[in-house]
């Protein structure tokens, strides 16, 4: 695969299995000047952060396949991707999902997302402007 040559500081890489989520975060994203990737399940989310290099990666959690927390593991074990911080979207807050997250990303920067426009520009903003991880329980 060719890399995409553009600086990864306004790439956003979202993560979700359901077209409609897609489409909202995209659209929501793309309004605010976002270079927006999508991907479908976690083999191609994997392949598409290798190749592009985003500043911040939108998993969703619960996937058919390489859940989300498969794909954290993964690309916090890539040496190419481990920098890349990691949003996960799951209306998911039990101690038990936090703690998944927080292993899945190597105890590294994640935050938690549960879906919102507002919710998610802010998130992207603070990754990519503020150079952390968003709230590790934001709502």
């Amino acid at each position: 695969m060719n890399r995409i040559d553009r600086s990864a500081a306004g790439v956003v890489l979202i993560v979700d299995d359901v077209p409609e989520n897609l489409a909202v975060l995209h659209d929501a994203l793309d309004e605010s000047g976002y270079m927006v990737l999508v991907a479908t399940n976690g083999e191609d989310a994997l392949a598409r952060a290798r190749q592009a290099m985003p500043g911040v990666i939108l998993l969703d959690a619960l996937m058919p396949g390489m859940d989300g927390f498969q794909v954290a593991r993964r690309l916090k074990s890539d040496h190419a991707t481990e920098h890349i911080p990691i949003v996960f979207m799951t209306g998911l807050t039990e101690t038990e999902h936090v703690v998944a997250a927080f292993e899945a990303a190597h105890r590294q920067q994640f935050g938690f997302l549960m879906p919102g426009r507002a919710h998610v520009i802010e998130a992207v903003s603070v990754e990519l402007v503020g150079g952390g991880a968003a709230s590790s329980t934001s709502s």
